[in-house]
């Protein structure tokens, strides 16, 4: 795993920079999402693992991302890690469909994170390999990528959460 970039932004105020928490000392990130929400109940022995959660447990998801800030947790990561365009739309989601999926994941945790008054900051979590994206760079504006056969874009947030495989 790898976290890239320098901060992120949260709902209506100024981003939490990554720099700044990291020149106060040692930060704590979150944890596992899956392991948690299989805890709490929720069954994620689809294909789409933990993702599956951000349409029939969202509230379990913010409980999760809620408890890690709890824990002391300052760095909480999308539950996108699974919610990749083409694993979606192999579930039966349209593109539309997947993409508000996607975006329920990362408003969820801006949501958890505004909620605690506090420094946080959200990383996208994304499974490169899952969602066919060969390159990734972050700046201060925004994380860009390519995927497979060229297509791109860019996500607001800018710190990401990535493994490139297993």
């Amino acid at each position: 795993m790898r976290t890239l970039s320098v901060s992120a932004t949260s709902l209506g105020r100024e981003p939490a920079r990554l720099s700044d928490l990291l020149a106060r000392g040692p930060i704590v990130l979150d944890g596992a999402m899956g392991t948690e929400l299989d805890a709490h109940g929720v069954d994620t022995r689809s294909a789409l693992w933990s993702a599956l959660a951000l349409t029939t447990a969202p509230d379990v998801v913010r409980e999760v991302h809620s408890d890690y800030l709890d824990a002391g947790a300052r760095v909480i990561t999308t539950n996108t890690y699974q919610a990749a365009l083409p694993a979606l739309i192999r579930s039966g989601k349209d593109a539309a469909g997947a993409k508000r999926v996607i975006a329920a994941g990362v408003l969820l945790a801006k949501a958890t994170a505004w909620a605690a008054q506090e420094a946080i900051v959200v990383a996208v979590g994304i499974n490169c390999v899952a969602a066919g994206v060969v390159w990734m760079h972050c700046t201060r504006v925004g994380c860009y990528w390519r995927r497979v056969g060229g297509t791109s874009g860019r996500w607001g947030l800018r710190a990401v959460r990535t493994t490139r495989g297993q």
